[in-house]
């Protein structure tokens, strides 16, 4: 009698595995009509969706499957929103982004313009700066012609 409780039993859990088997390769099926999951879950990833699904030995796989596939349906749909949310921010950021760019180009420009102005205006003082040195030699030597003419 205990050999056949036992070999009951073991057959219980043989076709409860065989069952679980059946049902993650179902689900598997189903989730590939998804594009996210076409290239195929391995069996792992289905049994943590199973097991994220709340499964026990009274939900049917059919509840399970249904679950997982509006949880996928809801997640692509949210990542849609996301990309588009996405989208629209790096539209905004572009309208913002276009005219501090064109005016930083400006200032850019205006500080190259002021940077060759500042060059000229040295190149200037410095010119300046040696026609006040002949200058200043040819007061001198005019004075010195001067004190000449005043001895003779």
């Amino acid at each position: 009698m205990f050999r056949s409780v036992e070999g009951q039993a073991a057959s219980d859990e043989e076709e409860e595995s065989w069952a679980d088997l059946k049902e993650t390769h179902k689900v598997s099926r189903s989730l590939s009509s998804f594009s996210c999951c076409r290239s195929g879950c391995d069996d792992k990833m289905i049994k943590k969706l199973l097991l994220y699904a709340g499964k026990s030995s009274n939900i049917d796989y059919r509840n399970t499957t249904v679950f997982l596939t509006e949880k996928v349906a809801q997640l692509t749909e949210q990542i849609r929103f996301k990309d588009r949310e996405k989208e629209n921010i790096n539209m905004e950021m572009n309208k913002i982004k276009s005219p501090l760019l064109k005016e930083l180009q400006m200032k850019g420009e205006e500080l190259e313009i002021l940077r060759m102005d500042l060059q000229m205006l040295e190149t200037e003082r410095v010119r300046l700066s040696l026609i006040e040195e002949k200058l200043l030699d040819v007061l001198q030597l005019l004075q010195q012609l001067q004190s000449l003419v005043g001895n003779l």
